[in-house]
């Protein structure tokens, strides 16, 4: 789902916010055994929030330190790319109950436009089902 989201948000943050998407997409097609993840892009006044959650079997909390890091590679990759950009960065799982990766990135003033699409994605991949909604 797409909401509020500018046209024309700075490029380091369209490129962040592809690569997040990109590796947690990854990480839920590799790990998760997931048969359903949602992708939610939502504009607010001063920032981008990108939530992306799936129906996988999840990883025990205990994996996921005070720190807030964790064994996974490319979760480390998505809380750097996270931080580079002075934003925020929040994962809920459980074993059995999916993830949930939430980040919100600051953007430059001035860019919102309205705009909501909705984005359905089934792994595997030969399931991949897309849905536009202006």
């Amino acid at each position: 789902v797409q909401e509020n989201m500018a046209e024309d948000i700075d490029p380091e943050s369209a490129i962040c916010i592809y690569r997040i998407v990109q590796e947690a997409l990854n990480n839920i097609y590799k790990h998760a055994q997931a048969s359903t993840c949602r992708v939610v892009l939502q504009g607010l006044p001063r920032s981008v929030s990108v939530l992306i959650e799936d129906n996988g079997k999840g990883f025990p909390s205990e994996l996921w330190d005070s720190d807030g890091l964790t064994s996974g590679v490319g979760l480390k990759g998505i809380r750097e790319r996270v931080n580079s950009l002075e934003g925020t960065f929040r994962l809920e799982t459980n074993l059995g109950q999916g993830t949930r990766l939430w980040i919100e990135l600051p953007i430059q003033e001035g860019d919102s436009k309205a705009r909501v699409s909705t984005v359905s994605v089934q792994v595997p991949p030969e399931t991949i089902s897309l849905e536009k909604v202006q």
